[in-house]
């Protein structure tokens, strides 16, 4: 139809949602063809005030885009540099379903229907409120969330008005202005909400978080749909298998319209938390998102990835070579540590000076200190909070965490609450400085470092009656010989007594001249089980997972990944290998065909994942076995493993595993002795399990005997 002068300064706006509205399907062309010339009189550096007729012309773009595209009425304008939609009312009836208890009917337009959803089993109880509601159209407002405007309803009801639309979402944020919640990524099917903590006027690559945008899925702490969808997929309920069932309930509503996330519906959350659903229910499984999102998020260029930045999308960019960037990585870590941890034999004895002059008394206060983290469910961190939690429940102790992060405190409050919600709502939280002041907790009876950088803010500490390592790795290992490794085992003479993970780990401690007590580690039999593990048919490949993480050397990813090359060929298509426990692609490693990389899968995922294989094969080069063979074992698969003298107190060859040097050629023995021979497969498979079952099943008497060793320090 030619150029319309009515969008002059936005010509562009006009012809590609013209192309949209004609029904053409649009590409991505992975090449620059465009680029956007920057003059005295372009817009791109002189903004709006070079071409003020552009504003217009955007705003007429839209004007005859809106009413073609399913929204009659609405009208487009400017509210500061952003673009707002202003929505023709929906004629359909409303109700508000508000989810916990918090919010005052009154902040609600009386002519609306509200019901509260508020009961012990939230999906249950939403269910039934959704039920009961005579509303054609349904609101879901978390009770913690406080609108920013009146017309909040509205914003989130009334671009349903388009049958194209299915769900409307939202955009959460805390007080200090940082984005919580506006709809979720997925990345190797991992659930990423979109832009967390960045601040509410983030402009990105993925574009500004003042504009319109259509996700995949969101959080239903503040969404509006149809009460027709939700009878259609048989309510919230049918997805509460697949753990986080607003997530699945939104990827199913995706796959009958747009789930539209509105910049102008916002809500603060006074206490910095997420949603209700996210902070109390499992996490979406994996194979639910896969199920859903076959091919990736639709939404996340496949040019960018929100891993680095949780939820924030970056562009990739070529990566330095490996043995570059090693080296300079090593320097920089280095040169960063050597200058930010120093340490005296003077600091040494004062501290230690310190702690020998108070007396003995009741354990009552326990400090944690410990490293960020994001998810309280891997190894370390979620023995460190059942540990805390166990002292609370069982011994009434107060519990404290000071954690070296830079989010707000009740960020790690809501990430610590997915795991141990109890334990989050009543332990004492503060962030750790690096060389700052340190921050108050009080007489503290015991205090715990937790990783070797924290062992140096732990020495500075004062009016703390016992130090202590609470030691699960022999983290030198973790470096070269060099300035890294020489700090971590300076660590190890400060005079802290350790409670160490496993035998081994303690032996290693009291060789460096220090005491130490240690613990067995054990498995949640909730999660890593054998039971409905899948018969394997004659003719059925042999599954085999591989713990990949091609950026931790103690992993060995590079010997791993040449004995598995070595077996695929030699086995094809008689063996499939799965990855898991890194964000990366294969064929970034020469290794494309040779098996799926899974990611990070969550907790509940992971046991599914281990009941689904035949075997695993784990390498570790330090002297803590890890739990991947605990779980593995307790899921009944068979393990294979690196040799280690620091782990032979579990791992028997031919008995409960099988065995192997680090190298390509013993690799393919060990795993090629498992896929030849099922007898032997299955014999090692039951007698790991039954290992488990006797010796590592039961987390309250590894509990037990930690708070044995902490009382005999300070009683």
């Amino acid at each position: 139809g030619g150029w319309d002068s009515e969008t002059d300064g936005a010509q562009d706006w006009d012809l590609f949602l013209r192309v949209v509205l004609s029904g053409a399907r649009v590409r991505h062309v992975p090449y620059v063809l465009y680029h956007w010339r920057q003059v005295p009189t372009s817009v791109s550096i002189g903004g709006f005030s070079a071409k003020p007729y552009a504003m217009e012309g955007q705003l007429n773009a839209l004007r005859k885009y809106l009413p073609e595209a399913g929204w009659p009425g609405a009208l487009p304008e400017f509210e500061g540099d952003y673009i707002r939609i202003k929505w023709s009312p929906i004629e359909s009836r409303i109700s508000v379903i508000i989810v916990g208890t918090g919010l005052k009917p009154s902040t609600i337009d009386p002519d609306i229907e509200v019901l509260v959803a508020d009961g012990r089993d939230l999906i249950a109880d939403l269910d039934a409120a959704i039920e009961r509601a005579r509303g054609d159209v349904i609101v879901i407002l978390d009770a913690g969330f406080v609108p920013r405007s009146p017309d909040w309803f509205g914003e989130l009801a009334f671009p349903l008005i388009n049958p194209a639309v299915s769900m409307v979402a939202g955009k959460i944020i805390d007080q200090r202005g940082g984005i919580i919640d506006y709809g979720v990524f997925f990345q190797n099917w991992i659930v990423r909400p979109a832009l967390r903590h960045m601040p509410e006027r983030y402009y990105g690559p993925y574009g500004g978080a003042g504009w319109y945008h259509n996700v995949s899925a969101a959080a239903a702490g503040a969404v509006a749909f149809r009460r027709t969808l939700w009878a259609q997929f048989g309510g919230f309920g049918s997805f509460s298998a697949s753990g986080r069932a607003d997530l699945g309930f939104s990827l199913a509503a995706a796959r009958t319209g747009r789930i539209f996330a509105n910049p102008f519906a916002v809500f603060t959350s006074p206490s910095g938390k997420p949603s209700v659903f996210e902070t109390t229910l499992p996490e979406l499984q994996w194979a639910a998102i896969r199920t859903a999102l076959p091919g990736g998020d639709p939404y996340l260029n496949p040019n960018m990835e929100v891993e680095r930045v949780p939820g924030v999308p970056n562009i990739v960019l070529p990566s330095v070579p490996t043995e570059h960037a090693a080296a300079q990585g090593y320097a920089a870590e280095a040169g960063y540590f050597a200058h930010a941890m120093d340490v005296s034999r003077v600091d040494v004895e004062a501290s230690i000076a310190a702690c020998g002059s108070m007396p003995d008394g009741p354990l009552r206060h326990v400090l944690w200190l410990i490293p960020d983290f994001h998810v309280p469910f891997f190894g370390g961190i979620h023995t460190i909070l059942r540990t805390a939690e166990y002292l609370r429940v069982h011994h009434g102790v107060k519990q404290s965490f000071a954690v070296t992060a830079d989010d707000n405190p009740e960020i790690i409050r809501a990430r610590m609450a997915k795991a141990f919600p109890e334990l989050a709502a009543r332990a004492e939280i503060k962030l750790l400085p690096g060389n700052g002041p340190m921050p108050s907790f009080g007489r503290v009876d015991v205090a715990f470092a937790t990783l070797w950088t924290t062992a140096f803010s732990l020495l500075r500490m004062r009016d703390v009656r016992q130090k202590c390592y609470f030691l699960q790795d022999w983290e030198p290992l973790f470096y070269p010989a060099g300035t890294l490794s020489g700090l971590v085992e300076a660590t190890y003479r400060f005079g802290f007594h350790a409670i160490c993970n496993t035998p081994s780990l303690a032996e290693s401690y009291r060789a460096m001249g220090g005491t130490a007590d240690h613990f067995l580690p054990a498995v949640d039999t909730n999660i890593f089980h054998a039971r409905g593990r899948a018969v394997r048919r004659k003719d059925d490949p042999f599954v085999l997972f591989c713990y990949g993480r091609p950026t931790t050397p103690r992993n060995c990813f590079e010997a791993l990944a040449e004995g598995l090359s070595s077996l695929k060929r030699n086995y094809k298509d008689r063996l499939d290998i799965v990855f898991a426990g890194g964000t990366w692609d294969p064929a970034d490693f020469g290794l494309g065909g040779l098996g799926r990389n899974l990611g990070l899968l969550s907790y509940a995922g992971t046991g599914q994942l281990y009941r689904a294989v035949d075997a695993g094969i784990v390498a570790m080069a330090t002297r803590h076995p890890s739990y991947l063979p605990f779980e593995l074992m307790a899921s009944g698969a068979a393990v294979v493993t690196t040799r280690n003298i620091y782990t032979s107190w579990l791992l028997k060859d031919q008995e409960n595993c099988l065995l192997c040097e680090t190298a390509r050629s013993d690799i393919v023995r060990a795993v090629s002795t498992l896929i030849d021979n099922p007898d032997i497969r299955d014999r090692i498979a039951a007698n790991g399990e039954q290992v488990v079952a006797r010796d590592h099943s039961d987390w309250d008497r590894t509990c037990r005997q930690i708070v044995a060793n902490i009382r005999a320090l300070v009683e």
